[in-house]
């Protein structure tokens, strides 16, 4: 046992004293704290639940928006066309609530207006009329002044026969509601109001939105107003609103100072209105909507500081057991001190020498991971060399006159060459995916661009081998993504490739579905399931299938080839995109792999970076596009720049527009990949048209353009964009090629291109690969000088300045492509210095292409050479 002295004593008063000093301190420091702290949450939180319910507001008014714009931007729009459009807009209806259309009419037409009601194809507008509704009683109308409104359309389908053709005059109960729109032409929203039974259960209020047509003489007239109820309740129904029921009190307060409160449910008048007395902590937030100015109040139901008492409190009562504690402790620490101070001193001497081990460690792995990276890059170069070579003089060979058994032995030769190639890009990809140096693109794609790839690469196959090949698509499916198209397409092609090489009977499908992630909500997750009728496999064979370099044959007999890794690189593909591959499998019967992977949802369809700006006179804009999103935002974006928008989600509808207007449309802004009818089919219908007023088209997509300039080249397109694109491109493209009349924004991407004229330098050590590059490009036109090395290329470029680019070998003798790079930049002649410069090698290596491209390099392009690829470089940067 310790011994207490009198020293010990002291040690132990002096602890205890600073023991209840330091608790003291800390109660009223912790006082503070939590006070301010728990504040600060309750504004944060408030803040939130605040802008959730503003939201709810805002969605509902565009709601009611999007319904008065299908009726501003359509000459009619009869009571089917209604009833589906609102239920695309709504997807769920509030229950409770209805959206009704005011017709607003000059008396002189009504009769046409009435032929057009009867017109509907519904038995209750057979016998359309117009009435008065007094007393519960239906009268004849009395038709009073130039304008008459009529109750047209409503959702849900009414249920009354006194609803459909009910006149509203100044003595109807809504007379006074409509008025403020009739003078002005614009929404608004009423104040909030009582229950009005039985016609609304609820607390509610109006969403009024006028329909803005242009009348004969070509100005702004009202041609009637979109209503809608809204229970007031219903904008508390966000999940953390409804969740924090117990926590919060909500207070909606309008113009006039009436009030609704959440969640009591209860509406009080301005009269009676007031913030609850006793609070004494109120979070206030403006709310503008449509014009009005509401205020939100968020009250606590209980006091911040109720919990942090308790917690206060117990401050105290551990401050004097702890001070205590101090005090008894006190001789035993110094007791414990000494021996503390020896036990650190050999940890740490341990911890020194594990440390010194674990850096060692890390440094001979390091090591290992780049000899493996070099000796990949090296083997890589080598192989690619000669294949180069290989497939080069294949490829001039069959240019030449050739007897059918020379033709037969080149086209086996070439495909050898492919398959080997496709050897050396296996393990290599396993190779980056293995050491960690694959990195995965976020660029927007478009489902239709897989679909389309994956039908290419096999449709040939399957008549071949007389299968089948189907694929499906889910009705759902956003189309448009972001993502790594190339690696996407390398998954399903290694899972295709396997199901077509087992299949000999039958066939393969490919089902496309996505799922929304709950946790993320931009995000989906997008399954490919590919299922054939082939030889399947047993248990124990799929439980190996993601073993590296491991088949489902290995005897030496077997009839399937392959590297051994397509499946291993297409699970860490899947899995790097946060999902997997699964299989299900039985021999005799056929196989099944599910390929799961996480991909965002491109909702940006335009990219703000500017002012907004106007055109010099109003046009006619058609957009077509199956999303709904991106047709309110290209909406929105038109109306912004001083032109009327018309709306559709398919390109039938659109065409129906053109035909039954021809000279309507000044421009047309137009999604490619659509389900029915798609973009190529909606242009050659247009063409056929023969218009004498010829609109001009611009496409706005998410697919591959490249594909689309090739389908396109001899169609009247003024441009291609792709989502996103740039608001101040789109405007200054709309600009000169509508309002200016200019041809000069026509795509040369629809054009057929040439190299023809063009003179590049050729910088190339290996005699091979020059006769080969020479050949490829004096075939298309070009003009060709060699430069066996670096040093002969600045003597080339110093002495004649007429070259357009460079292609540039890295390895070489004397001086290598990146040396002689940095010169050509450093050069004080700019034509020199700025000339082009793509780097033509065997190394491929992600970080390889990153350092020819830091050093000066404005390209790319692997051996062995891929001509239309080159082709495309050279034309893009010259």
């Amino acid at each position: 046992m310790y011994r207490w002295n009198g020293r010990s004593s002291i040690y132990a008063l002096i602890a205890f004293a600073f023991g209840m000093l330091a608790t003291y301190w800390l109660y009223q420091n912790k006082l503070t704290e939590v006070q301010q702290a728990s504040l600060a949450v309750f504004e944060k939180e408030a803040e939130l639940r605040a802008k959730d319910i503003e939201s709810e507001f805002k969605r509902s008014f565009f709601q009611v928006a999007s319904v008065g714009n299908l009726f501003s931007s359509s000459s009619w729009v009869d009571h089917q066309e209604f009833i589906h459009f609102v239920e695309r807009v709504y997807p769920e209806f509030p229950q409770g609530r209805r959206l009704s259309i005011i017709s607003y009419l000059d008396t002189q037409k009504l009769p046409q207006f009435i032929d057009r009601m009867r017109g509907n194809t519904e038995v209750y507008f057979k016998n359309f009329h117009l009435f008065d509704f007094r007393q519960q009683s239906r009268l004849s109308p009395t038709i009073e002044g130039q304008k008459t409104i009529v109750l047209t359309y409503s959702y849900p389908i009414a249920d009354k026969l006194n609803f459909y053709g009910r006149v509203i005059n100044n003595w109807s109960p809504i007379y006074s509601k409509l008025l403020p729109v009739i003078t002005d032409k614009k929404a608004l929203i009423t104040d909030l109001a009582e229950p009005i039974v039985p016609i609304t259960l609820k607390p509610f209020f109006l969403y009024l939105y006028p329909i803005i047509k242009l009348d004969e003489q070509g100005q702004q007239a009202l041609a009637g107003i979109v209503t809608s109820s809204q229970y007031i309740v219903d904008v508390f129904k966000s999940n953390l609103v409804a969740e924090q029921q117990g926590k919060y009190d909500y207070v909606v307060e309008d113009s006039n100072g009436n009030q609704y409160l959440y969640p009591e449910q209860v509406y009080v008048p301005a009269e009676r209105a007031q913030i609850y007395n006793n609070a004494t902590t109120v979070f206030s937030h403006p709310i503008d909507i449509v014009g009005n100015q509401w205020q939100l109040f968020i009250l606590p139901k209980r006091p911040l500081s109720e919990h942090s008492n308790e917690l206060l409190s117990n401050i105290w009562l551990f401050g004097c057991i702890i001070s205590v504690t101090l005090a008894m402790l006190a001789k035993v620490i110094f007791v414990q001190q000494e021996v503390l101070a020896r036990q650190v001193s050999i940890k740490t001497k341990q911890l020194k020498k594990q440390n010194l081990e674990l850096e060692n460690a890390v440094e001979r792995a390091n090591q290992a991971a780049k000899v493996k990276s070099e000796f990949l890059a090296n083997m890589s170069h080598e192989i690619r060399t000669p294949l180069n070579g290989v497939v080069g003089f294949t490829e001039i060979l069959k240019d030449t006159e050739l007897n059918k058994e020379q033709s037969e032995y080149l086209n086996k030769m070439e495909y050898s060459a492919k398959h080997l190639m496709t050897v050396i890009n296996d393990i290599l990809d396993f190779s980056k995916i293995e050491s960690g140096q694959i990195e995965l693109e976020q660029a927007p794609m478009s489902i239709y661009s897989i679909i389309d790839y994956v039908q290419m690469s096999f449709e040939d196959l399957a008549l071949q081998k007389e299968l089948y090949f189907i694929i499906n698509i889910a009705d759902n499916f956003h189309p448009d993504l972001m993502g790594d198209l190339v690696r996407v397409n390398q998954v399903l092609l290694n899972l295709c490739s396997n199901a077509f090489k087992f299949t000999s009977s039958g066939g393969v499908t490919l089902d496309i579905w996505m799922n929304k992630i709950v946790e993320e909500p931009e995000c989906y997750q997008v399954s490919f399931k590919v299922t054939d009728t082939g030889v399947g496999m047993k248990p124990e064979v799929v439980a190996k299938l993601f073993q590296a370099f491991t088949q489902a044959d290995t005897s030496t007999t077997r009839r399937f080839g392959g590297t051994g890794l397509g499946l291993t690189i297409s699970q860490k593909l899947c899995q790097l995109m946060g999902g997997e591959i699964e299989v299900e499998s039985e021999e005799g019967v056929g196989s099944t792999f599910t390929a799961r992977m996480k991909l965002r949802q491109n909702n940006k369809v335009l990219i703000y970076d500017g002012e907004k700006q106007s055109l010099a006179r109003p046009i006619e804009v058609l957009i077509i596009d199956d999303n709904q999103m991106s047709l309110s935002v290209l909406s929105q974006f038109v109306e912004n720049m001083n032109a009327r928008a018309t709306p559709v989600l398919n390109a039938t509808q659109g065409l129906k527009l053109v035909v039954d207007d021809p000279q309507r449309f000044d421009l047309i802004l137009l999604d490619w990949a659509m389900p029915e009818v798609d973009g190529l089919q909606f242009m050659l219908e247009l063409v056929k048209l023969d218009l004498k007023k010829k609109p001009q088209v611009i496409v706005i997509t998410a697919y591959n353009i490249a594909k689309i300039e090739h389908a396109a080249k001899n169609l009247p397109i003024l441009a291609i964009m792709q989502k996103p694109c740039s608001e101040k491109q789109l405007f200054s493209c709309i600009e000169k090629g509508v309002i200016e009349k200019s041809n000069e924004l026509a795509l040369a991407q629809n054009e057929k291109q040439s190299l023809e004229g063009i003179h590049i330098l050729v910088v190339e050590d290996n005699e091979i690969n020059q006769i080969i590059i020479q050949q490829i490009l004096e075939s298309e036109g070009v003009s060709t000088q060699v430069a066996n090395n670096g040093k002969e290329c600045l003597s080339f470029l110093f002495n004649e300045s007429t070259f357009d680019l460079i292609l540039m070998d890295i390895h070489m003798p004397e001086m290598d492509g990146i040396e002689a790079t940095k010169q050509i930049r450093q050069s004080a002649n700019i034509k020199i210095s700025t000339l082009p410069i793509i780097a033509l090698t065997a190394n491929v290596m992600p970080k390889d292409v990153k350092h020819y491209l830091s050093s000066g390099m404005n390209a790319h392009i692997s051996k062995p050479i891929d001509k239309e690829q080159l082709k495309r470089t050279i034309l893009q940067l010259v």
